[in-house]
């Protein structure tokens, strides 16, 4: 019952040359409906990326003349910041250069990298609220930069989000 006999089912296409027009023609209409300002975002994020992943590596590998433009107090606190604080930083790292590639690529998939970036920063925040921050890492200057990094995994994540509902991101 439900079951169809073999006799009937309709025979699969072969797979050939008029596959592969087809797909061209498709892959040809995606990049002719790819809006100008998504590689201009899909760049900045790349190099915005980065920038990150070298500040992280510089911090991890305590290279003298990077620490020196370093604000006081911040190695102190990383230091001090709980396991937990730190891998979501490393999470967070990693998800940022996923979510510029996986735009690079169109992938729907690069929302999802976005949106761990966004966790892992409310994750890694809560962290440093957890400690006993120096007056250092209280300045105008340190929040200025702590909004910025909220506003920019934000809109990123809205930018990916709006991507996916127009189908740029497949």
């Amino acid at each position: 019952m439900g079951l169809v006999p073999r006799s009937s089912r309709a025979a699969a296409p072969i797979q050939g040359r008029e596959t592969l027009r087809v797909q061209i023609r498709h892959a040809a209409k995606e990049r002719a409906n790819t809006p100008w300002h998504f590689r201009v975002v899909a760049s900045l994020s790349l190099v915005l990326s980065l920038a990150i992943m070298f500040g992280y590596v510089m911090t991890e590998v305590r290279h003298p003349a990077f620490l020196a433009r370093v604000p006081a107090g911040m190695m102190e606190m990383l230091d001090a910041l709980p396991g937990w604080a730190l891998a979501a930083r490393a999470c967070g790292i990693a998800a940022s250069l996923a979510g510029a590639a996986l735009l690079f690529m169109r992938s729907r998939h690069a929302y999802t990298a976005f949106l761990v970036i966004v966790l892992a920063l409310a994750i890694g925040t809560s962290g440093e609220q957890s400690l006993a921050l120096p007056d250092t890492m209280r300045s105008s200057g340190m929040i200025a930069t702590k909004l910025a990094n909220w506003g920019i995994a934000l809109a990123f994540l809205t930018y990916a989000h709006w991507m996916r509902i127009r189908s740029v991101l497949i």
